[in-house]
């Protein structure tokens, strides 16, 4: 064989075994997301564009860089399903959140991928709610009501996050109670409010098997916890507030007034801490939208203008 002859063929098997590793290289795999990147929401983004005059209760999963820009729709745009309460995945690769019709007649707690794909239901039915992955994305807790009309009495559940082996944890619809704003912390615990004719209402932590229910604090709106599981966001009708995650030590953030917001649904802090993320929802006095505030109060500024609910950061 002549020397071009072995120098073609050299070539030519340099050249498959190029193709054949640029093939291998588009196999698919999950991007990471480095933690603090994104702000995840859900808008009612037809109302926010000036599509139209007042905002829907048919909201849709998004999520942008934490200043507001790059807005990403994660969820179809439905007329007669509402998607909302969205939380991140320990990997941010994947949103759990709650997606249902008007009536509550077909209700389900429900993951995807922040691309849109792989739309999965985890529980239907039962009015599901209030969802929250486990710290290592294995399990999923959230709120589910046996009785099929309002007020809904929840109790917290946990499954498998493909809905598996679901277990019930506490009992507080037997004394015609309800729970609500479940979080489950970075220390294992799974945080929320409850009430019952013969309990105390209030925030309580539960282990993730149902034992060590404890009575944390007095009633509040739970918001949130902080990344490191030691500090408990709250609100209340003056004003936001936070505190060890015993209840004590409790330090003012903001107080409510005209020019701050006083309805606000859902608070996430960032992902080092130093940051909270809140949206509010006053229509009436025109105070629309996600604001953010320093975890010593300062710094209070508007980040995104429109409708939109239960901000989440990852």
């Amino acid at each position: 064989m002549s020397k071009r002859s072995t120098y073609l063929l050299l070539v030519i098997v340099l050249a498959l075994v190029y193709s054949c590793k640029k093939e291998q290289s588009k196999v698919p795999t999950k991007e990471y997301v480095p933690p603090g990147t994104y702000l995840l929401f859900d808008a009612d983004q037809e109302f926010n564009t000036g599509q139209s005059e007042f905002p829907s209760l048919y909201t849709s999963i998004y999520y942008s860089n934490l200043d507001g820009t790059g807005i990403t729709r994660i969820t179809p745009i439905e007329h007669d399903r509402y998607s909302y309460r969205a939380s991140w995945s320990p990997d941010g690769t994947q949103v759990l959140y709650t997606r249902g019709d008007h009536a509550d007649t077909d209700r389900r707690l429900c993951k995807i991928d922040i691309t849109g794909k792989n739309l999965k239901t985890i529980t239907k039915g039962d009015e599901v709610d209030f969802g929250s992955f486990s710290p290592d994305g294995r399990k999923v807790a959230y709120a589910k009501s046996l009785i099929h009309f309002l007020p809904y009495k929840y109790d917290i559940y946990v499954a498998n996050a493909d809905g598996t082996a679901e277990q019930r944890l506490t009992n507080f619809a037997v004394d015609n109670g309800s729970i609500a704003n479940i979080h489950w912390s970075a220390d294992r615990k799974i945080y929320f409010t409850a009430h019952g004719d013969r309990s105390k209402s209030g925030v309580y932590s539960v282990n993730e098997d149902g034992s060590n229910l404890k009575y944390v604090m007095y009633y509040v709106d739970l918001l949130g916890i902080s990344p490191d599981g030691k500090y408990i966001l709250f609100d209340q009708s003056n004003g936001l507030f936070t505190c060890s995650n015993d209840g004590t030590n409790i330090k003012t953030l903001m107080n409510y007034d005209s020019n701050t917001p006083n309805m606000l649904l859902g608070a996430s802090w960032s992902t080092d801490g130093t940051l909270i993320f809140l949206s509010n929802t006053d229509l009436a006095s025109n105070q629309l939208g996600i604001f953010k505030i320093n975890d010593n109060g300062y710094g209070f500024k508007k980040v995104l203008d429109g409708f939109y609910e239960y901000p989440s950061v990852y």
